[in-house]
């Protein structure tokens, strides 16, 4: 059957970079719908004439219910973000889901290795809070490709998190610091399928990546080179 389009209510807008906000939307009592993390959501974009409609990957926990968190990067010149960035609060943003078949493997009798660049987070934002919601006690690392170092999403919320689960670690990689040193950047520099190969073994772990396609295709070079099962590699491509 086909999925029901719901009228949610823009809550609040957080900036978390220049470029990317996230937009909490709200959803009308009696019309959530429960998904998984990793899945996505069909968004209805009013334009001359017909509705638009763009998929944007569920950055909140499935446990979050009654509302959608949305990380979205602004692009230069894009109809749908263009659209984003005019609406107000209170405004009505009509959407569609759950879909997709990105979501973690049950049962997780494995150490989940999650690797993004840029708002490729979202998705992978939603397995882990639900891993940690569900107690899971698997080793679990996050490697998050970036740019610049103003450009790293949710960082405190991530340093809160390993802080507190000592089964999580957490690591930023920052391209192109702008500055590094003791008064700068002190992180690892690169690129996140350099990282991987680095730092990971295969032995009991699975991958989850989510971003560009160069990016992805980089690191399932960089896993099969370390000896990752191909079947060990899950992954959602943003073009």
């Amino acid at each position: 059957m086909p999925l029901e389009p719901i009228t949610t209510r823009l809550e609040k807008v957080v900036e978390l970079t220049p470029t990317v906000r996230t937009f909490h939307l709200h959803c009308p009592e009696g019309k959530w719908v429960s998904f998984k993390g990793g899945q996505f959501c069909s968004i209805h974009i009013p334009q001359p004439g017909k509705i638009l409609r763009k998929p944007y990957s569920i950055a909140s926990a499935p446990y979050e219910t009654g509302t959608i968190d949305l990380c979205i990067k602004r692009v230069e010149g894009g109809a749908a973000t263009n659209w984003f960035w005019s609406l107000k609060k209170g405004d009505k943003v009509v959407i569609t889901f759950p879909y997709g078949g990105f979501v973690i493997k049950e049962p997780v009798d494995y150490n989940p290795i999650f690797i993004a660049t840029g708002t490729g987070l979202a998705p992978l934002r939603s397995m882990i809070l639900e891993l940690f919601h569900k107690k899971c006690q698997r080793e679990i690392t996050l490697i998050f490709g970036v740019r610049y170092e103003n450009e790293i999403l949710y960082d405190e919320e991530w340093r809160k998190l390993s802080a507190f689960h000592k089964n999580f670690c957490y690591i930023p990689v920052v391209s192109r610091p702008q500055k590094q040193g003791p008064s700068g950047w002190a992180g690892e520099v690169g690129y996140v399928q350099d990282v991987l190969k680095r730092r990971v073994r295969p032995e009991g772990k699975q991958i989850y990546v989510c971003g560009l396609i160069p990016m992805i295709t980089a690191v399932e070079k960089a896993a099969a080179e370390i000896g990752f099962d191909k079947g060990h590699v899950h992954f959602e491509k943003y073009v």
